[in-house]
C-alpha cells in the first residue's frame, strides 16, 4: 500500500518516471522501435524494414504492446515505449530496498541512492534506454547466487541469461563473474 515505505517508492517511482517520459525528450532513437511495432501489429516483417537490425533482441515484442497500446490509447508511442524501463527501474529500487539489509545497508538509503541517481533517471526515464533491464536481472542474479543453495544458483543463472538475451556482447566480458 501507499503507507508502507515499499509503496511510497513505488508510487514516487512510476509517478517520476512517468512525467519524465511523457516530455517527450530523447524520442528520436525509438523510430526503428515504433517502425516494427507497426509492421508487426499489421503482419510485416519488422527485418524488411528500414530499421532491419533488431535491438535488443528481445524487444520486437514490446514494440509490437507499445504500438498497440498507443494506437488503442492515443497516448504518444515514446511515452508508453519508456514505460517498461521505467517499470524495470521501480522493480530495481525496489529490489535494493528489499535486499539491503542481507548486506547490512540501510534500505531507505540504499533504494534512494540508485532512485534518484542522476544518471539512471535520465538514462532511463529521460533518455528511454533499456540498459536498467540487464541491470535488474544481473542485480537479481549476484544476490540469489550469493544465497548459496542449488535452486537460487539454477535461478540466478536464469536470470543472468536474460541479462545476456537483452545485452549479449558485454555478456562476453564478464563471463565467470558469477562463479561461485
Amino acid at each position: 500500500g501507499a503507507r508502507t515505505a515499499r509503496g511510497r517508492l513505488r508510487r514516487g517511482g512510476v509517478a517520476g518516471g512517468g512525467r519524465r517520459a511523457a516530455g517527450g525528450y530523447g524520442t528520436a532513437d525509438v523510430s526503428g522501435w515504433w517502425a516494427w511495432g507497426k509492421l508487426l501489429a499489421t503482419g510485416g516483417n519488422p527485418y524488411l524494414s528500414k530499421y532491419p537490425r533488431v535491438w535488443p533482441p528481445f524487444w520486437l515484442p514490446f514494440a509490437w504492446l507499445s504500438y498497440v497500446t498507443s494506437e488503442a490509447t492515443g497516448l504518444p508511442f515514446y511515452f508508453i515505449v519508456k514505460l517498461f524501463p521505467i517499470a524495470a527501474d521501480v522493480a530495481l529500487t525496489l529490489f535494493l530496498y528489499a535486499v539491503a539489509k542481507e548486506y547490512g545497508c540501510p534500505p531507505w538509503k540504499t533504494a534512494l541512492a540508485y532512485a534518484l541517481n542522476p544518471i539512471a533517471i535520465y538514462s532511463v526515464a529521460v533518455h528511454g534506454q533499456f540498459d536498467v533491464i540487464p541491470a535488474l536481472c544481473l542485480t537479481i542474479a549476484v544476490v540469489m547466487v550469493r544465497g548459496g543453495d542449488e535452486r537460487r544458483r539454477i535461478h540466478a543463472g536464469l536470470r543472468r541469461g536474460g541479462r545476456g538475451a537483452v545485452k549479449p556482447l558485454p555478456r562476453v566480458c564478464g563471463r565467470g563473474r558469477l562463479a561461485a
